[in-house]
């Protein structure tokens, strides 16, 4: 992640993408009009906490409904996905022009939501495994503690990425390693008592 203008963009290093992560100082509206990008332009999901996975060819005047990671391969078409705490995925097709963005919770890391795109991907494009997929700043496994009795923390970079790697022979996985709780003073952190905020990593197609 490169810092920019007090977010951070170029998030995957490719000619055919452009990728932005915002923070608690620069949010979405803010990295919107300093990269000049219309917000009619972005897919925004209304986010359950499943796995269900859209494909779009534009972005709708509404959230979709009951959606947790939207695909396209539509150049100009932003997918947004909010998180604070949750894994925020993006994923690039490194052969075809496809692109997807994924909010990873834990129930919709233990749906397989990751599985789930990369299939449908895989079944709507015809495409091969040759992917590029980013993992953005959440809640590390040490701050993660679901189950206090026990002392049960849950890993969702390494539960998604060993999802990952059940299908993909060696992906390429890009990790920020930045944890939204350690570092609350640069992200938005739900279980460091940021109820509403939201964090947003954007993805699209760069425009032909």
């Amino acid at each position: 992640m490169i810092p920019h203008n007090g977010y951070f963009k170029q998030l995957i290093d490719s000619p055919r993408v452009e990728t932005f992560f915002s923070t608690r100082h620069v949010g979405l509206d803010a990295v919107l009009a300093d990269q000049k990008i219309p917000p009619k332009d972005v897919v925004h999901m209304h986010q359950v906490h499943e796995a269900n996975v859209a494909i779009v060819s534009c972005a709708p005047s509404e959230p979709i409904p009951n959606t947790d990671a939207v695909v396209t391969h539509i150049p100009g078409v932003v997918l947004a996905v909010k998180t604070a705490d949750c894994l925020p995925l993006l994923i690039l097709h490194n052969t075809q022009p496809i692109i997807a963005a994924i909010h990873a919770g834990r129930k919709s890391t233990q749906s397989s939501i990751v599985l789930a795109t990369i299939k449908t991907i895989q079944n709507t494009f015809h495409c091969g495994d040759d992917f590029t997929f980013w993992f953005g700043p959440s809640i590390c496994k040490a701050c993660y503690q679901i189950d206090q009795e026990t002392d049960l923390h849950f890993d969702l970079i390494g539960e998604n990425e060993s999802q990952i790697a059940s299908v993909i022979n060696a992906p390429t996985i890009i990790k920020s390693n930045r944890c939204t709780k350690c570092e609350n003073d640069v992200f938005f952190s739900y279980r460091g008592g940021d109820r509403l905020s939201r964090l947003y990593s954007l993805i699209r197609l760069k425009p032909e």
